[in-house]
C-alpha cells in the first residue's frame, strides 16, 4: 500500500460524502 493510495482513498471518501449531502442522503459512516 502506498501513500498515493491513502490519498485516494481519502479523497474518495470526501467526494462519496460530498455527493451523499447534495443527494440528501446521509454517509455511511
Amino acid at each position: 500500500r502506498t501513500d498515493y493510495d491513502q490519498m485516494d482513498q481519502e479523497i474518495q471518501d470526501k467526494a462519496f460524502a460530498f455527493i451523499a449531502k447534495l443527494g440528501g442522503k446521509a454517509p455511511p459512516k
